[in-house]
């Protein structure tokens, strides 16, 4: 019977410094140093071709994590305006008690909530499955976003 005999794999020295340097970059250029590192260093015979393989995938992998980071979204903790764009990849903030969005001319604001409102300036205008929709004057926007938690979705038009 024959047995196996597993050799460790040694690793360059080039190769071990460059995988700790993906490990701790933190911006594209300095992946992108790091990727033409790797790749001079095999064409010079300094890192074997598997080592370059798997360099430029961890390096690639590790540039598209720092291109594309992923966006957490906000909280809403106090009372105010939370603004958030969907279309820079942004989410609604969490927590918030009312939506808000300007009307056409800015004279007015509509606002989205289960809440129910009143008082000086506030107007409901319908209700749809427990939502109400509220027409509101910027004097009872100002007074309101003092007290609750609105979020207002922003767009690039």
């Amino acid at each position: 019977m024959a047995t196996i005999i597993n050799f460790p794999v040694k690793n360059t020295k080039g190769y071990e410094n460059l995988v700790k340097f993906f490990a701790v970059c933190r911006s594209v250029e300095s992946c992108d140093f790091y990727l033409g590192t790797a790749e001079y260093m095999e064409k010079h015979g300094q890192i074997k071709e598997n080592e370059f393989l798997t360099l430029r995938r961890i390096g690639r992998t590790k540039r598209q994590e720092l291109a594309n980071p992923i966006k957490t979204p906000q909280i809403a903790k106090k009372p105010g305006v939370y603004n958030y764009t969907p279309e820079m990849g942004e989410q609604k903030p969490e927590g918030v008690q009312i939506e808000a969005r300007s009307s056409y001319y800015g004279n007015h604001w509509f606002l989205y909530t289960e809440l129910e409102l009143n008082g000086r300036g506030i107007t409901l205008i319908e209700t749809k499955n427990g939502i109400y929709c509220y027409k509101v004057t910027n004097r009872a926007f100002d007074l309101l976003k003092e007290k609750y938690c609105i979020s207002q979705e922003c767009l690039l038009d």
